[in-house]
């Protein structure tokens, strides 16, 4: 198993929503097939100059990244009060870029046209992309897609589950109830699960 890395950077000249009164804020949808999808974070300022600096892990087979039709799609959203608006899609064909070099192991960015949903096109996404061995992530046994974020507030939550054990087993009691508190806390904040429902 490979692990297919996408870096969601920013996009530039979204069209915003003719309804829209208020300053635009947008999120974006990166998926690998319908029933893997992943969110990012939500750009609250940029408007239609979105930066969003998100990453995100796949788990995927070599036979999916020698495909001549295999590709990443990513769905651009605002925000909206009733129901988010979608503004455009970008389709990443994995053939169509040199994801890595085997000995440098460096990504390869590219800036795609959006397509808005009346089929012209308006805008740029620029992406990244490389390719991982599975082994490199051992974390992401029995998970087969998740934001970069969440693989790290994991790690944090797991960490302090240890420390927790630990003064548990020397009888730190006080140390351990304010472990346990800072453990609800990171999850709280960081553990949302951003795999979304399909939208109606």
């Amino acid at each position: 198993m490979k692990i297919l890395e996408i870096n969601l950077i920013s996009a530039q000249g979204l069209n915003p929503p003719s309804s829209s009164r208020r300053r635009m804020q947008t999120y974006a949808v990166v998926s690998i097939d319908s029933s893997t999808k992943l969110r990012s974070r939500i750009d609250l300022d940029g408007g239609e100059d979105p930066i969003w600096g998100d990453k995100f892990l796949f788990k995927v087979t070599p036979e999916f990244l020698s495909g001549e039709t295999t590709s990443v799609s990513v769905e651009i959203f605002a925000v909206g009060c009733l129901r988010d608006k979608l503004l455009g899609t970008v389709r990443l064909l994995i053939s169509n870029i040199p994801l890595f070099s085997q000995e440098m192991r460096t990504p390869s960015f590219v800036a795609m046209q959006i397509r808005r949903p009346s089929g012209r096109f308006q805008g740029l996404l620029n992406i990244g992309a490389i390719i991982h061995d599975a082994s490199d992530f051992a974390s992401l046994d029995g998970v087969s897609a998740i934001c970069y974020r969440d693989l790290v507030g994991q790690s944090i939550c797991s960490r302090r589950r240890r420390d927790l054990k630990k003064s548990s087993s020397t009888g730190k009691d006080d140390r351990g109830e304010n472990i346990l508190v800072e453990i609800r806390k990171i999850c709280q904040m960081v553990l949302i699960p951003r795999l979304l429902h399909r939208r109606s």
